[in-house]
């Protein structure tokens, strides 16, 4: 028998620790989550992507290897995105920079002038955006306030 779960950690955190009672393979499709990576499962969960942890490691090495240093990050506030966040902040610091903002949103927003506008008041040389639907207005946001990859030349 195996489960191949639900995405959401929230929702994966309820039926683990069941599966595992049952003796029953959980395979986690797109979970990065770092509560379940730190607990024992019998061996019996295994996740299919990189938990917050390495993506934000991952993310951070790439941000110093292209030689930035004052790194701004804007996220929405839902559990994922706060806690890859968290780990691109503290692995930027680990690497020796620095976090010049990190600037939360609520899901539901609409309006992203105001967040914009810490990342903007910073100065970074780098900007993090961890979000989904609405990543693209927060760029569009960016790109009004004139910090965002606006290429046109």
């Amino acid at each position: 028998d195996v489960i191949v779960g639900a995405g959401a950690a929230t929702t994966a955190g309820g039926i683990v620790p069941a599966a595992t009672e049952a003796g029953v393979l959980y395979l986690a499709p797109v979970n990065s989550s770092l509560t379940q990576a730190g607990a024992r499962f019998q061996g019996l969960y295994w996740r299919m992507s990189p938990s917050s942890l390495a993506q934000g490691t991952l993310l951070a090495d790439r941000i110093a290897a292209d030689g930035h240093d004052a790194v701004a990050i804007i996220h929405s506030d839902d559990d994922y995105a706060a806690a890859l966040a968290q780990a691109v902040g503290a692995a930027v610091r680990r690497s020796g920079g620095s976090v010049v903002a990190d600037v939360g949103y609520t899901s539901s927003s609409v309006d992203f002038a105001a967040p914009v506008a810490k990342v903007k008041k910073a100065n970074p040389d780098a900007i993090v955006l961890v979000g989904f639907d609405e990543s693209a207005q927060v760029v569009f946001e960016l790109v009004q306030q004139g910090i965002g990859p606006n290429s046109v030349g």
